[in-house]
């Protein structure tokens, strides 16, 4: 099938990147990657000058606020590097549908059981 420009994924842990290749083109979808606690969620995302379509934190950053906050602000919520299966349960229980993992094979076999 067909892939256009429109399906590319820019991500980034730089702000200042995601914000720079969005004023050029803001048609593409643009992930913020965070592995910090030192900043909020909400200073994270107000450090870019527009509303990504999603949000990548590592996994232990997550919880159910974070889950409230990416769905009120229409941002897919995609979690990294999540590998253990209680992990990944935990993590769907919460309302988590995109994960980056290093062990697909076993996750996707958890992953029959919800869908």
């Amino acid at each position: 099938f067909p892939v256009t420009i429109k399906a590319a994924i820019v991500q980034s842990f730089d702000a200042n990147l995601l914000s720079e290749i969005h004023a050029l083109q803001p048609d593409l979808n643009f992930v913020l990657l965070s592995e910090t606690l030192h900043k909020s969620v909400s200073e994270q995302i107000g450090a870019l000058q527009f509303i990504p379509s999603g949000f990548s934190p590592h996994f232990s950053m997550v919880s159910p606020e974070l889950v409230k906050l990416c769905r009120e602000n229409n941002m897919e919520l995609i979690t990294w590097t999540v590998n253990e299966v209680d992990d990944f349960h935990a993590l769907h229980r919460m309302g988590v549908r995109h994960f980056i993992t290093d062990d697909p094979e076993k996750l996707l076999a958890e992953a029959k059981a919800y869908y």
